[in-house]
């Protein structure tokens, strides 16, 4: 059994919690995979940022590799306190930049938004 989570993030965003909300509950479902017997697990990191230009990162590729490695540290972190770090294996698979060219109409969030995400998928 493998299990996904996707988390579309603000503008210039490039963290998430793991102790509250959604990622939360993903972190769950991958222990109860390892509780129910499954030996290791491998996450998959795909990160986006769209077109729309970033005020705190030098590009948008930037941007986009900020949030993998921020989530791989976040939830190598997260594994290893609660002792099972050694069966999550983490990967940034990818972190690209995406969607439609930006043509000054950063209020349309409606067309980046879909763009601005974290996706991890087990393995």
């Amino acid at each position: 059994e493998n299990i996904s989570f996707k988390h579309f993030l603000d503008y210039d965003s490039d963290k998430l919690s793991t102790t509250s909300g959604p990622l939360s509950e993903f972190l769950i479902q991958v222990e109860d995979l390892l509780k129910k017997g499954r030996k290791n697990i491998i996450i998959n990191i795909n990160s986006s940022a769209s077109y729309v230009p970033t005020s705190k990162f030098k590009t948008n590729d930037l941007l986009a590799k900020s949030r993998a490695e921020s989530m791989k540290k976040e939830l190598t972190n997260y594994f290893k306190i609660k002792g099972i770090g050694n069966s999550v294996t983490i990967v940034i698979q990818s972190a690209i930049v995406q969607g439609p060219t930006y043509v000054k109409d950063f209020a349309n969030k409606d067309k980046y938004l879909p763009y601005q995400f974290i996706e991890l998928k087990t393995n």
